[in-house]
């Protein structure tokens, strides 16, 4: 059974649209790195309706051991220039 793993980011104002995108290219990165991780796939809202988040992370993981939120967190949270609220995993 797979989980995906759902992160929401609020980037810090003043952050330009290319440290943004680089800053998801560095998450994505994150597949090569971590054991499990099966696809990591972001993007940037456009609906609208995500309130003052901008941008989104779906990390889809083989089970749900490889997806350990605390190995995923220690690692983005060294990315600069964003906020992130974290979810449980579900899957």
């Amino acid at each position: 059974m797979t989980v995906q793993h759902i992160v929401m980011l609020e980037f810090n104002d003043g952050v330009d649209e290319d440290t943004r995108m680089n800053s998801l290219k560095a998450v994505e990165g994150l597949k090569d790195k971590i054991d499990g991780i099966k696809k990591i796939e972001s993007g940037k809202d456009f609906s609208g309706r995500a309130g003052d988040f901008t941008h989104a992370v779906i990390v889809t993981c083989a089970t749900r051991t490889c997806c350990r939120l605390t190995a995923l967190t220690r690692r983005t949270r060294r990315c600069r220039g964003f906020s992130a609220r974290w979810s449980k995993p579900f899957g």
